[in-house]
């Protein structure tokens, strides 16, 4: 053998004897480094009642425990830290209370207090841990509560052992939405101490018709962190969901406290081997489990929680196990001051407080005063914020009631992916709103223990928590983008003179996607709502997102050749179109200095323009051209408007053909110009709603490109509504009456009231069957021609044999009532039994405040509670003619001859068997019956089709397009 060989040999088997010893040593180091972790759950239930319950603006007591409150800890050791998280059934927790917890449990285990992260579940059914609003901590419970928390810590770490470690997030969208809607502006309510400032509000009811939609997004991850024995049997699970509480009666653990045994039985996992489940609460200062924009659920608790915890379960079930992960932990402490009250508001708070004495304040003012006091004597606080590093899981720990945005900007820039926020975390200093979130007003904003620090807390907030990340992982934070869907590409490939993406989630400005010409929020925007739902229009992980607009506006300025230019943008408006002479002003741009601007909106009741786009120039209508077809509100739709000279062309959801073409002077000469978006250089009846991706180029663009942008966003439109707003529509002309008649007769309906007789007392049957209708007061006889209204709150009533499961009624309806006007605008047929309690049947009407507003609605009664809800706004006083399909238990609406149904859905029946009887003008139990006028009322005991209303339609003079045919 050669020496070089012999050599390289010898080297070799050196260097195998070293890589060995060294895999030795590292097996050794990985041994003695390998993860411990252990877990424990302390009953922390009252054993004395009652107890004092906080939770509500006024304190409640309690006689009896429901279900266990628990004190559940989790403490990890990675061989060179130990750390200790704990999740405590109770509303909120002093910082006070926890820090003598901590310091009891450093003493009994060693743990130094900062490697400590106590929090709250938020359940509002537990006893009074601190004073708040109008209720006092319960003083024989507070004093009980720091022993029991401490013990499960240093049970937890009596039983630490070998474990392994593994963490996941599934987004869950469909068990929290956010609770705080936006106020319509002609709803803006008062603030405790007297204020019209209230723009938003918890809690507004489902299908609120007092509310745009809400002011902000909801966390929708749901993270799982798992551990196990060293041989794989569960240990402990720490969930983590911005779910505010579900509401229970107290005592109770509510949610959180319920996850854990349910998560485990549906695991399969035997909890008397000690297994702990958690489950802690996340950024939902603003989130809740109803999702109001759908009719009301009767969910449980339980149901609620079993849906939950199945979501947990099968994310559970991905997760890859590490033998060791490194730990870390850091903590700062952050010295915020309290909105406190000026000298005459204080004045005021003192006045009343002094009368309250020793009496616990009952009223909204008594309360929100004698906080104005507390809040004085204290205006500085110190809260201590967390971050705990577990491998590359981070987890923040925030002693406030924050909202979701928060969460999600933490999330967007940790350096950590994931990360999951614990809130009501190492302390309770109540709602921490955005800074943009002060504007709109409401509970979380009033100044109070429970809402009291300065404006800028959350950004102060989060810039800490990111600091603390940061230090964990040795990482910088990562920058907060909005990505680029293929929309945006698209436009921008065409070189906007500028483009406002409007997704930011934060700060007063608005970026220039396509340059340095950057906008400016005005306050009265919202951030981060979803945008418009398309393939091209969605990209990162939380999809695409846009600004919603409450009175505030975007302002910019761009440079512009003058009279050739093309805006483009994505809007959504949630303001009924019979509210203002405006709906709303989409966009204005114009001359810096002032004078004229060119405008597009959506018209309101100020003219003909009803629910349709206006392209103006100047103030005067006059000066306007109108769109065709009423904008759906609540839908999201894409403008394309062009300008090239004096020709405008404005293009609606990617068309072909101009929705709106014509003729208009341009404004100005080439030079800078000043773009309003969301509303008018005056701020007269701004948007109310969203807008997304608003883009101006300095150019005509051609169709051609236009329809390029719309198609890489792969987005479906909106149905397209037809107009509504006819005045005359119904069948009245003598030829159209006698043309009418013969249709209805050839489809042979079993009763038909033309209300046309001079007779008040009765309606006679025109179709021969003998089913007379009975006038009730208040339901009356109208003559063709006279107008007069027929039904002022009465109603007819009729019997009719053998009315089956299918079944279909037609009739005309003039509504005299605004749709503001009640709860429900007017029911204008019922099938049920008459004063039924509950009003169980079948009931056809026009929507008000509670819910589908203006538009179609069939509901079944109060037990049942479905709701279907139609597509088109009706306008008040006018005609319109409808189709009530019932086919066993399918609904369909059908209006104005269109042969596709403006509603339908799936609704039991809840009428007896029997069949019941027909009302006409009313609901069964006399609830908002109809004020306005019915003509030509016909039932079928058949399925009516849709081709036979359309020739009925078509017979009584009318277009199907609503619109009165040429004489």
């Amino acid at each position: 053998m050669s020496l070089i060989r012999r050599g390289f040999c010898v080297a070799t088997c050196v260097f195998a004897f070293l890589l060995a010893g060294f895999a030795s040593a590292a097996g050794a180091q990985q041994d003695a480094l390998r993860m411990l972790a252990g877990a424990a759950a302390v009953d922390i239930t009252p054993t004395g009642f009652p107890v004092i319950i906080n939770g509500s603006f006024t304190e409640h007591s309690a006689d009896v425990a429901h279900d266990r409150l628990m004190s559940r800890a989790v403490v990890l050791d990675d061989g060179e830290m130990r750390l200790a998280i704990v999740v405590v059934d109770s509303l909120m927790i002093e910082r006070e209370l926890l820090d003598q917890v901590k310091e009891r449990a450093h003493r009994e285990t060693g743990i130094p207090v900062d490697r400590m992260l106590i929090s709250a579940t938020h359940t509002h059914s537990a006893p009074s841990c601190m004073g708040c609003l109008g209720s006092r901590a319960d003083p024989v419970y507070t004093r009980v509560l720091p022993g029991l928390i401490a013990r499960s810590i240093s049970e937890a770490n009596a039983r630490v052992v070998p474990a392994r470690i593994g963490w996941t997030v599934v987004a869950d969208h469909d068990h929290n939405h956010c609770r705080r809607w936006i106020l319509r502006p002609d709803r803006i309510g008062n603030d405790p101490f007297g204020e019209a400032n209230v723009r938003a509000n918890m809690h507004p009811g489902h299908l609120s018709e007092n509310h745009i939609g809400p002011s902000g997004p909801a966390d929708p991850d749901l993270s799982i962190l798992a551990i196990q024995h060293a041989d794989g049997r569960p240990m402990a699970v720490l969930g983590n969901y911005a779910m505010h509480y579900f509401g229970t009666a107290a005592v109770s653990g509510d949610f959180c406290g319920r996850f854990g045994e349910r998560f485990a039985a549906l695991a399969g996992i035997d909890a008397a081997e000690g297994f702990v489940g958690v489950m802690s609460q996340g950024t939902s200062g603003d989130s809740m489990w109803m999702d109001y924009s759908k009719p009301a659920t009767g969910i449980t608790l339980d149901q609620y929680t079993e849906a939950v915890a199945r979501v947990a379960v099968r994310a559970y079930e991905s997760i890859e196990y590490r033998d060791h992960v490194p730990l870390g932990m850091a903590e700062a402490k952050l010295s915020l001051r309290r909105r406190v009250a000026d000298e005459a508001r204080l004045a005021w708070a003192r006045r009343i407080d002094t009368e309250l004495g020793d009496r616990l304040p009952g009223t909204m003012h008594e309360i929100y005063a004698r906080e104005q006091v507390l809040i004085h004597a204290r205006p500085e606080v110190e809260l201590k914020l967390q971050a705990v590093r577990i491998g590359e899981l981070g987890i923040t720990a925030l002693p406030n009631e924050v909202y979701g945005i928060t969460g999600l900007k933490i999330k967007a820039q940790s350096p950590f992916r994931p990360t999951f926020n614990i809130e009501l975390a190492n302390g309770a200093e109540g709602y921490i709103p955005p800074v943009e979130q002060h504007h709109l007003g409401g509970y979380t904003t009033w100044a109070a223990r429970t809402a009291g620090l300065e404006v800028p807390a959350e950004a102060k907030i989060v810039e800490t928590v990111l600091g603390l990340l940061e230090s964990v992982s040795g990482r910088s934070r990562r920058p907060m983008e909005d990505p680029l869907n293929d929309y945006a590409k698209a436009v921008l490939a065409s070189k906007p003179a500028g483009m406002w993406r409007l997704g930011e989630m934060n700060g007063a400005t608005a970026h220039d996607a396509a340059g340095d010409r950057h906008g400016e929020y005005e306050p009265g925007v919202a951030f981060y709502l979803p945008g418009p739902d398309g393939a091209g229009l969605s990209a990162g992980p939380r999809g695409n997102r846009a600004a919603h607009f409450a009175g505030g506006r975007v302002r910019a300025k761009v440079r512009s050749p003058g009279d050739r230019h093309t805006v483009t943008f994505w809007f959504w408006s949630g303001m009924p179109d019979d509210v203002r002479d405006v709906t709303g002003y989409l966009y204005s741009l114009g001359g810096t200095e002032g004078g004229s601007e060119e405008w597009l909106a959506i018209g309101g009741t100020g003219g003909a323009a009803f629910g349709r786009l206006v392209f103006g120039v100047g103030d005067g209508p006059e000066k306007a051209l109108v769109g065709r077809a009423e904008i759906q509100p609540r839908t999201w739709n894409h403008i394309a408007v062009v300008r090239d000279g004096e020709r405008v062309n404005v293009y609606l959801n990617g068309a072909e053909k101009p929705e709106i073409s014509g003729h208009l002077p341009p404004i100005a000469a080439a030079g800078v110009r000043e773009v309003f978006i969301g509303g008018r250089r005056d701020g007269v009846a701004g948007l109310e709603g969203k807008l997304d991706e608003f883009a101006i180029f300095d150019r005509a663009l051609p169709l051609r490109e236009l329809t390029d942008h719309f198609v890489a966003a792969r987005f479906t439109p909106p149905p397209a509504t037809p107009s509504s707003s006819a005045t005359r529509i119904k069948p009245s002309a003598p030829a159209d009456l006698e043309s009418y008649a013969v249709a209805i007769a050839a489809s042979k309906p079993r009763a038909w009231w033309t209300l046309h007789e001079a007779d008040g007392a009765q309606a006679p049957d025109r179709s021969g069957g003998g089913n007379v209708g009975v006038l009730e007061e208040g339901a009356t006889i109208t003559v063709p021609g006279e107008g007069a209204l027929n039904f002022t709150g009465g109603r007819m009533t009729c019997a009719i044999d053998s009315l089956g499961e299918a079944y279909s009624v037609e009739l005309w309806f003039w509504n005299s009532l605004s749709n503001d006007t009640r709860p429900v605008t007017g029911y204008f047929f019922s099938r049920g039994v008459d004063g039924a309690a509950g009003a169980p049947g079948d009931h056809l009407g026009i929507g008000g405040t509670h819910g589908g507003a203006g538009r179609l609605i069939v509901f079944n009664g109060n037990d049942r509670g479905q709701l279907l809800i139609g597509r088109t706004h009706l306008r008040p006083r006018t005609w319109n003619h409808v189709l009530l399909v019932r086919e066993g238990g399918k609904m369909r609406a059908y209006l104005n001859g269109q042969t596709q149904p403006d509603l339908e859905g799936e609704m039991d029946m809840t009428w007896p068997r029997a069949g019941g009887r027909l009302f006409i003008g009313g609901r069964n139990d006399h609830f908002a019956n109809f004020r306005g006028i019915i003509d030509q009322v016909a039932v079928y005991d058949r399925v009516l089709t849709p081709a036979e209303f359309e020739e009925h339609h078509r017979a009584s003079g009318a277009e199907a397009s609503g619109t009165r045919k040429a004489q």
